[in-house]
């Protein structure tokens, strides 16, 4: 594993154009952005790693640009493809009422859930979604929404209800489900992509293929993938090698980030490693162990997967720093 060198906070996010106002070691940002990016804004895909926030609202006051958090709690790669519109959702043999009235698409225990033009079955809306609605089945405005108790109830459906009283709409095609954000937030100056913690993928080369749908489908200037947090080195080396082939410095590993080590001034042992430094914490024995393998410690987590409070800023930070060096801000 290389070695890395303990380096002041300061000059990690050292930048030379004057939009980083350096004190303390600490990160504030010069507000007198270029206006060419002034109306622009950042849109975020992903599960619950991206819709527990944190390092998407950092980011926003970072960038001095309005984030949109498009991450859904428990969804797979699959679900968030759908939702995004790279895979869309279809709806096929159901009639719309003339009055707003709630008419089912789908049912979980029946068909497991709703169809896609690539021959999925997606589950969006189990754990809630406000980014979701309102949708649109062709051209006729409503709400989708799931009526299980709970995101493991079977016997749940999927009903689509009209906003407005109109004509009976017959649909006797395979016709696209449109999000609220599929339609008004796929357009950003830069697209985040953090999918895959968990699954909905076969293997590596469908993962990436989700990857190029979201960047061709979305209208973004820029896009960034963000590598999955856990797992060890060893564990994640086909993934990370793969990812970064395909997309360059446009894939940031935040297992590699969070994980690096730090090593002693002889260079012989590690004494702390990058995402425990930036959050101000100091390793334990077991923290130790972890990045000696390349797991993130557990200082740095609240369960097994989702990231602490302080450790969404370092994310947040390290986003904000990468797309400074890509030109991105």
């Amino acid at each position: 594993m290389k070695k890395l060198i303990l380096i002041p906070f300061f000059l990690i996010f050292a930048s030379a154009d004057n939009n980083i106002v350096l004190l303390d070691g600490a990160i504030s940002v010069n507000r007198d952005h270029d206006n060419s990016l002034a109306d622009c804004y950042i849109t975020c895909w992903g599960d619950s790693l991206t819709s527990m926030g944190g390092w998407t609202s950092h980011l926003e006051n970072l960038s001095n640009m309005t984030v949109y958090n498009g991450g859904t709690g428990g969804e797979n790669a699959r679900t968030i493809l759908a939702r995004q519109g790279g895979d869309a959702m279809l709806v096929n043999n159901i009639i719309i009422p003339a009055e707003a009235e709630p008419v089912i698409i789908a049912n979980r225990r029946s068909t497991g859930g709703i169809k896609t033009t690539l021959g999925h079955i997606v589950t969006p809306l189990l754990q809630g979604s406000p980014h979701f609605n309102p949708c649109f089945i062709g051209d006729t405005k409503g709400v989708l929404r799931w009526t299980g108790s709970n995101h493991l109830d079977l016997t749940g459906n999927w009903e689509f209800t009209r906003l407005q009283p109109g004509d009976q709409v017959v649909i006797d095609k395979p016709t696209p489900i449109r999000t609220n954000f599929d339609i008004n937030r796929n357009a950003p100056h830069l697209q985040i992509i953090f999918i895959g913690q968990n699954g909905g993928y076969d293997d590596l080369t469908e993962l990436i293929f989700q990857h190029k749908l979201l960047i061709s489908h979305s209208r973004a200037k820029n896009s960034i993938i963000l590598g999955l947090s856990s797992g060890t080195a060893k564990q994640r080396l086909a993934y990370e090698n793969a990812m970064r082939n395909e997309f360059g410095k446009y894939f940031i590993s935040l297992r590699e980030i969070l994980s690096a080590p730090i090593y002693n001034p002889d260079q012989d042992k590690i004494i702390n490693c990058y995402g425990l430094f930036h959050a101000g914490l100091t390793p334990n024995a077991d923290d130790l162990d972890d990045i000696k393998i390349g797991r993130v410690p557990q200082q740095l987590l609240i369960d097994s997967v989702h990231f602490t409070e302080i450790t969404r800023t370092v994310i947040g930070n390290s986003i904000y720093k990468a797309c400074k060096d890509l030109s991105i801000f």
